[in-house]
Parts: C-alpha cells; structure tokens; sequence
C-alpha cells in the first residue's frame, strides 16, 4: 500500500486529526499530525503519534473464537478453539435462544463503550431492543460523564460536554478547572489555554495533585477529595455577599436564587477554610476575579464527578457560570471534559440504559412512538428502562442476567469493586466479548468475535465541544476480522430479526440515525456524511440541512420547558465511606498521559509502556515518614474490599492525606479491586474518587548472595 492516508486519533475526545504514510515494512507507519481538521491544528500527543500501534500488533485478534472449558469451569480456565463465522453466529444465536426460552428475553444483556462510533452505539442501542427485545444495555461511560451528564439536564435542560467550541476558550478571561488534568488526558487542548493566558486570562485549577495542569496555573487549590460543594459554595458566598452576580441575567434566565442564597449561608471564607484548610484569602480571590472577569469558562472532569455526591458537584460549578451570567456567549461556558473518544455521542443515540436516539427518555410516550416508527415496530414492542452498567453486574449476580455481550469495554478493569465484576463474569452461562485482544474480561468469555479498529471502521464520532464528524475507514480489517456493524447486523439477522438491520454502509446506518435524533434534544437530523465532509464537522443540535449547527448552546433560552436554568442550593453531603481509625487515609484514582481507559490499546504499545510499565502510587513526604517508608520498599493498599501493593513515588504535590493510584492495569496491579461501588443515587456513577484506606510499607526481599 502506497500514499498517505487520513483519520482521526481514537484515543481522547479531542479526536485530532493524523496523517499515515505506509513505511517500506509490512506494519511501519509514519504518523504525523493533519493540519486539515479544525481541533488541535498541526498537533498531536505521545498516544497520538502511537496511534496506529495497537492496531497492527501482533497479539491482536483476527479469527473468530470458542472457548471449551476445563473441568473446574470459568474459574479454571480453558482452551481457545478457532471458528467460522457462520459457525460462531449460530453458536451465538442459538444460545441466546436457548438463554430467552428459559428465563425470559431480559436474561440477555449488552455492554457497549465509549470508544465506538455514533453509528455503532445506535446500532447496539437498536440492536439489544429491537433484536434481542431486551431492557438490559449500559455501557463504560456510565463511568465518565453520567456525573455531569445529570447535572446539566437539572441545571441547563440539555447536556453537551462543552457549551462552547474550544476556539472560545481565549476568549475567556478567567479559567477554572476543577478535577481535571488536561496536560496528560486532552493534551492538544493546552495550546487553547496557554493561548487564553497568553491574552491575559487567571488560570485556576482545583484538585488533590499538583498536575501537569497546574504547573501552568496562576493559582493551584490543593483540594482534599469529596470537598469540591463546600469549597464552591464560598466562592459563591462571596458573589452573593459582595453583590458581584449578573443580577440581570440571574432574574431573566434562572430560577432558584433563593434557594442558592440559603444553602451557602453558613459557607463563609473562614467557614470553608475551617472545613478545608484552604485559606479564606484564596476563596475570596477566586470568587472575586471570576466574578468580576469580562468572560470566564469553567470545566471539571472525573475528579468531582466520580463521587456519590458528583452531580451536586458539578451542579455547584454550573451554579458558578450562572450567578455570574457566563455562559451562552462568546469567551464563556461550562464544560464537563469527556475523557473517552466519543463519550458524548456514546451517550446520546441509546446506549444509556434510560435513553432513546436523540438523548430521547425511554419512558415517554412520545420518544418511543417516534423511534419505534423510524424502526419499523409498534411503540409497545419497545422494553422500559434498564439498570446502569454496574448494576448489571449485580443482575448477573442476583441470577436474572445470564447471558452478556460485550463490545469495546473491558468492564473487569474499569469496574469500582472488581472482584464482584469478576464473580458475575464467572457465573455467565454466555458470555461474548466483540474487541481486537483477549482482555481480562475475555478471558471468561465463551465466544470472542474479532472487530475493529479505528482504521477499520467508518463512522462518525462527537468530540469534546459536541462537534459530530465524520471518520474515514483507512485500512480493511485484517485477517477475519469483521466491522463492528457487520458483526452486530449479522447477529440480528441469524436472531430472525434481520428485516430491521438491513444497511448498505455506515452511511445507511448515520441517515436512520438522524431521523431517530430527529426532535431530539440532541437533533442531528440536519447532518449528513456530505455535509460533515464538506464542513469538516457540525455541532449539534442540528435540526435542518440549512440550520449552521449550535457551536454555543444556550445562547437565548435554555431547555427547560420555561427557557430558564435552574440554580440549585447544594447542602454538602458526606461521601459513601468515610476515613477511620482503621481506613485513616483517601485514596483516588486517575488518568496518565501514556495510558487510555483500561490500557488495552496502550499497554500493547512499546513506546507508551516504556514510559509507564506499572502503576506506582503517589504519596506525600509525611505519609511516607508515617509508614516509615524505605528506599526500594512498596507499599500496600488496603481498603473494605481488597488488598494492593503498588511501586510508589514520594512527592510534594499531592494532599498529605490522599493516595493516587492510576487505573489503566489489570489482575493484581488494578486498583480497582479497591475501588467502592456505592453509586449516586441519579447519575448511578460509582464512588472511584474517594476510598477510605490503610496504607503499609511492604519491604522487596533482596536476593541471597554467596
């Protein structure tokens, strides 16, 4: 193969755009950043210029599997057998038929991911209703956005990660960011905010660690896990203190100040100092410059949001950008910073356990009526609401799932809790995993079906400021590899229900989906491949093939029925474990630049596991005195749930009563056999962010010497 070839990164949201030349060695590539794509022009990160790696490594799966197991069953391993794919679709089919006879069709339930194109996470969406006529689907960004996701439906009426493109971002005079470390997760977006201090903007950044992200800052808060509401309510004291809030825009376009006024009363500075050990100065100053800056932007991620109380947090940022007018135009917004490469269309078009195409509720009456017409079936063929992505697991546990299929997602990595993952795989009576390596969750699945990579799989994505563009297949998949939608298509029609997934190409499958979306609160209906290309990508809603696309949302009215967001009062709420005698320490869990979700792609990446071979916590100088920590020594972790020992590194920046630990490893090096699985009560996002434990300094045997 000859000339270069263009696609988009498949790692973070930015989704930048790369150039791939063929190198004169079957599986070399030069890769280099396009200057085409308007997102992070001409640049690309260390996982970026690996992108193509994974995808030709020799481990990677090509030929379809079947798994005959030992005597002792799942938990004793067994033996990989290679199949046709006639062979392993009846296989399937007939199991799932045989699962559905017995105990009923919402024995069968899928997993999808945040990874996979908008036409794939429709088609697993239709795919679970429509063929399967199941309840049960969630998928891995359950994980990352639903947080924020809820908040902004309660605050604005709509979600979409930003509210603003990122061009808006130097705009802004005044820049908050809150739990999340953007110089390792979104590297490309720094160039937006070292441009924004260029022209003159404050930089904020709130979180335990002192980041790559912080080292840019003007200010660094060093914020104790769990405290993000309290600390917040003091900024907003202070507005509301000091008369420093848009008075106009709060009485024109919200509701709820009273509410909002009472619950921060009892937040002064020296309150919050008093509950934090922030100083009462440094809650004044944020307050004071964010309030009286001409444009300001905040944005939070999974620092805030993966706590049982991470709606409230995120709702307390939101709270922020309205008091003070800053949102719906230009240098101004809220944005949630979706960590996986499509987690927001990921979330829109009906992989959500609760969601129809279109960010549509499953449960009105009028969404499943226009689905169900766009889909050829009556509206009371549709199943209700299912359960998020770890309540599955609790379903597989409790004996009512029997059956799951899982696409682009290592949920026995990614999981809070995982050896309760671990046990609900074991007890599956089918279990298909549809991905390019036999990853821990794989390693329990019955059947293994190869599918695609990014090169392989045309489709469109929805980066990070809500932009849909489109993704060209580069390469065919190789060896007998199948694309993502062949593979569930071909499911659908050996399951009798073919009639309903008849597509020619990807396109087919984008144009129903915009019917779909059609009235939606996320419409794409006005988009097409055509357009995408021609436009180099449209931001939805988009309700009509004349409608420019909303690159700011919120500009005149929000989406609440009235027009006016909601301001709520948040009365701070405790996290589901607390610090002991016993557990006297909290750990957190994070993101590093060299690693993606569960490291599947980039722990088979030479070049990135070189950087980062292990997960080493990091802890502060005066925990590392407490355990009396050695030169050479590990430490071990425990919490309620399980035990770790982990490499460490001393440092500075970090909370001297915190532990970070990254999440990207599986079996014994994953912390999330630590992790809590307690859930917000809305959002059903798991606790990853706060763990109550006991650390112990674990001393490495040195080898006998003669």
């Amino acid at each position: 193969m000859t000339g270069m070839l263009k696609t988009h990164c498949c790692f973070c949201s930015m989704q930048c755009q790369v150039e791939l030349t063929p190198g004169e060695d079957a599986g070399e590539w030069t890769i280099k950043p396009s200057r085409d794509f308007p997102v992070a022009t001409g640049r690309l990160c260390q996982k970026g210029l690996n992108v193509v790696r994974h995808a030709v490594h020799p481990s990677r799966v090509t030929v379809p599997m079947r798994r005959t197991w030992g005597v002792g069953g799942k938990a004793a391993g067994g033996e990989w057998r290679r199949v046709g794919w006639d062979d392993a679709l009846d296989g399937i089919a007939g199991e799932i038929r045989r699962i559905q006879e017995t105990y009923g069709r919402d024995a069968v339930s899928v997993f999808g991911g945040g990874s996979l194109t908008n036409e794939v996470c429709y088609l697993l969406g239709k795919f679970t209703r429509v063929a399967l006529r199941s309840k049960y689907i969630d998928y891995n960004g359950r994980y990352c956005m639903s947080s924020a996701a809820a908040a902004s439906q309660l605050a604005f009426g709509l979600d979409r990660g930003l509210t603003m493109p990122l061009s808006e971002i130097p705009n802004a005079r005044y820049i908050i960011l809150a739990g999340t470390n953007i110089a390792e997760c979104q590297p490309t977006m720094m160039p937006y905010l070292l441009e924004a201090k260029k022209r003159g903007a404050v930089l904020v950044t709130i979180d335990p660690r002192n980041t790559m992200t912080s080292k840019s800052a003007d200010l660094h808060v060093r914020l104790q896990p769990g405290f993000d509401s309290v600390f917040v309510n003091g900024l907003l004291h202070v507005i509301l203190k000091e008369k420093l809030y848009d008075a106009d825009f709060v009485a024109r376009r919200t509701s709820g100040l009273e509410q909002l006024i009472e619950a921060v009363e009892p937040f002064s500075p020296d309150n919050v100092e008093r509950y934090t050990g922030i100083l009462a100065g440094v809650v004044r100053t944020v307050a004071r410059g964010f309030a009286k800056a001409e444009t300001g932007i905040v944005m939070t991620a999974r620092g805030l949001e993966q706590q049982v109380n991470g709606v409230e947090h995120a709702l307390n940022y939101m709270n922020l950008c309205l008091l003070t007018g800053k949102i719906g135009r230009p240098g101004c917004g809220f944005g949630a910073v979706t960590g996986q490469a499509n987690g927001q269309g990921g979330r829109e078009h009906g992989q959500k356990a609760d969601q129809l195409p279109g960010y549509r509720s499953i449960e009105d009456p009028a969404a499943r009526e226009h689905v169900a017409k766009v889909w050829g079936i009556d509206p009371g063929e549709l199943p209700g609401k299912g359960v998020s992505a770890y309540e599955l697991f609790g379903k597989i546990n409790e004996g009512e799932i029997k059956a799951m299929i899982v696409l682009g997602s290592n949920p026995l990595v990614s999981s809070p809790n995982s050896k309760t993952v671990e046990e609900a795989l074991q007890k599956l009576e089918l279990l298909v995993v549809i991905d390019l390596f036999e990853t821990e969750t794989a390693a329990y699945a019955d059947w293994f079906l190869p599918g695609s990579s990014f090169l392989e799989a045309e489709g469109t994505l929805t980066n990070v400021e809500g932009r849909v563009y489109h993704r060209p297949a580069a390469l065919p998949p190789p060896g007998e590899s199948r694309t993502d939608i062949d593979i569930v298509c071909s499911l659908a029609r050996k399951l009798g229900r073919g009639d309903f997934f008849n597509y020619g190409s990807a396109e087919d499958v984008f144009d129903e989906l915009c019917r779909a979306s059609q009235g939606g609160k996320a419409d794409y209906s006005g988009i097409s491949y055509d357009r995408l290309k021609r436009e180099q990508g449209v931001f939805w809603p988009c309700p009509s093939p004349s409608h420019p696309g909303t690159p700011i949302v919120f500009a005149e009215r929000f989406y609440h029925p009235d027009g006016k967001a909601r301001l709520h009062g948040i009365h701070p709420g405790k996290p589901a474990e607390t610090v002991s005698v016993e557990y006297p320490y909290i750990l957190t869990t994070g993101r590093l630049g060299n690693h993606y979700l569960s490291g599947v792609q980039t722990r088979r990446t030479e070049a990135l596991m070189k950087k980062a071979p292990v997960p080493v916590a990091e802890i502060h100088p005066w925990l590392a005195e407490k355990i009396r920590l050695k030169p050479g020594s590990r430490i071990r972790i425990t919490s309620r749930r399980d035990s770790v020992v982990f490499d460490v590194k001393i440092t500075e920046g970090i909370h001297p009563t915190t532990i970070f630990v990254p999440f990207h490893w599986g079996g014994e090096l994953s912390v999330n056999r630590l992790t809590n699985d307690a859930l917000h009560p809305i959002s059903r996002m798991p606790e990853f962010k706060i763990c109550a434990v006991h650390v112990e300094r674990v001393d490495v045997e040195q080898p006998v010497t003669g």
